[in-house]
């Protein structure tokens, strides 16, 4: 976040800001999702359907799942959400921290996850490749770790199913998030003697990565 401007990015005073909140919120219990609300609250709505009101049920419909899950709950958003309908019951529900309109919001989402422990899992449709390059330019291993940290923590929205069958921005009362979950095996092979499971890269990429879905089984024809 700071490179060598921190202007680029933020201000001295909101970075900490943020700081101060993470801080004295892991010391209470360490948040257990980190919600990118911008990106949610824009999220698969068809455009006949795109309101205000339904970009605030989005994020409204998106933090009540996990919260009424019992999880701890942190909205990254900007000055704007202060302006939705459902503002004070997302307050409820859930920690908002309230960014610049020109900060970049991503690395103060990564920033707040990973200061909450590996227990933590952030929720964007985003696929962070800009972070993974700008990793990749100086440490490449760091790139990698980076990757393999999104593709085992990132919970995307394939669907919000409340807009099936819709016709009218009215019509909508519901969203109804459908969630992927992320990969919690290893990607990489693994040998348990005597078989070599070799995961297979597919064509196509799989919502922005390119993870495997399909193993190679190699070993003696005997021991099958």
């Amino acid at each position: 976040i700071k490179k060598e401007n921190i202007y680029l990015n933020t201000n001295p005073q909101e970075f900490d800001r943020f700081l101060n909140l993470l801080d004295k919120e892991k010391k209470l219990a360490p948040f257990d999702i980190v919600i990118d609300g911008l990106n949610v609250s824009l999220a698969n709505i068809p455009a006949h359907l795109i309101s205000y009101r339904n970009m605030s049920r989005n994020l409204f419909d998106t933090v009540k799942h996990f919260s009424d899950r019992g999880c701890k709950v942190l909205v990254i958003h900007r000055e704007s959400i202060r302006k939705s309908v459902d503002y004070q019951a997302i307050c409820q529900m859930a920690t908002v921290a309230i960014l610049g309109q020109v900060t970049q919001d991503d690395p103060f989402m990564i920033l707040a996850a990973l200061h909450s422990g590996s227990g933590c899992r952030v929720v964007t449709n985003d696929y962070l490749r800009q972070h993974y390059v700008s990793l990749a330019r100086g440490a490449p291993d760091l790139a990698k770790l980076f990757m393999d940290w999104q593709v085992s923590h990132q919970i995307r929205i394939s669907v919000f199913l409340g807009y099936s069958g819709a016709k009218h921005k009215q019509e909508v009362t519901s969203t109804d998030p459908q969630f992927i979950c992320p990969v919690t095996h290893s990607l990489a092979a693994d040998n348990t003697p005597p078989f070599w499971h070799i995961p297979v890269m597919p064509k196509d990429a799989y919502h922005g990565l390119n993870l495997p879905t399909s193993w190679l089984c190699v070993g003696p024809v005997e021991n099958r």
